[in-house]
């Protein structure tokens, strides 16, 4: 009698415990909205699969967000993004994710900067204009209290664009400098804002910088050593080593040995800098 009771409790726990049926269909369904990944006849590969849901969960955002990406090579994505930033009605909160998803789009690869430049999409004209100032702007950032909601916003907007150039000139992107260059008003509307164009990066220029420092040998003492000159000179080798390596044509033996001409004294930088702080403290 007790061996009854008990085997009808484990069938029932049992019972309880099986996946509802909305659920299993939700997981069936997902697994065939994601079969993409898998190719025919790899039933050993969908079994896999199956057992390890969170895993096909991964591989299927890696392809969609791949797949998301490819899509900003053309323009058409993009220029509905410029355009809602030139509609005045649109929320201020839905421009700033338009900025974000800019801003985004400037670390892409070359095409999706071919398409951000595309007349389509009038991006570039769009992201200066709204560094414009004139009287109305120039009181409101004068007398900040008071204002009304719209003219908060549009300040609100215009620092995040100043913010957006910083961060895109931080970079020194090749294509997006000349892409600039090429619009008249961009000296003008950047120059407002206390902004202008970077130059291009030169790999001996930087060379030329360590080697500087390098020549003064034992002379260089850590108070000699000014940081803020030191990371801007980093900044622009990182850049060019992302950006400018591959397409220059300056030999590949040559561009290794300059690159470890920096990187070297750069440790011995680090070196004094740090067995100095370590004397202070």
């Amino acid at each position: 009698m007790g061996d009854a009771t008990a085997a009808r409790g484990l069938l029932a726990s049992k019972k309880k415990q099986q996946i509802p049926q909305a659920d299993a269909d939700g997981y069936s369904t997902y697994i065939k909205r994601t079969i993409a990944l898998i190719e025919k006849n790899e039933n050993e590969r969908f079994i896999n699969f199956a057992l390890d849901l969170p895993n096909l969960n991964f591989l299927a955002s890696k392809r969609f967000l791949r797949e998301m990406a490819v899509c900003f090579e053309s323009p058409v994505f993009i220029a509905p993004l410029t355009r809602l930033l030139k509609t005045k009605t649109e929320s201020f909160q839905n421009k700033e994710i338009i900025l974000k998803i800019i801003e985004n789009l400037f670390c892409g690869s070359e095409r999706v900067l071919t398409a951000v430049n595309s007349p389509a999409c009038d991006a570039y004209m769009t992201l200066l204009r709204l560094l414009m100032q004139n009287t109305k702007t120039q009181n409101a950032r004068a007398n900040p209290q008071g204002l009304p909601a719209q003219m908060r916003n549009h300040l609100q907007l215009q620092d995040r664009a100043v913010e957006l150039f910083r961060f895109m000139f931080e970079q020194r992107r090749p294509t997006i400098i000349r892409d600039l260059n090429c619009i008249g008003a961009s000296t003008t509307l950047l120059r407002e804002q206390g902004l202008q164009l970077p130059e291009l990066i030169s790999l001996p220029d930087i060379v030329a910088f360590f080697d500087k420092w390098s020549q003064l040998r034992e002379e260089l003492k850590p108070e000699m050593i000014m940081v803020e000159d030191f990371i801007l000179v980093i900044k622009d080798l990182r850049c060019w080593v992302k950006h400018f390596y591959e397409q220059s044509s300056i030999p590949e033996l040559t561009k290794v040995k300059a690159l470890q001409r920096c990187t070297s004294f750069l440790m011995k930088v680090v070196g004094l800098v740090w067995d100095d702080y370590k004397v202070v403290i």
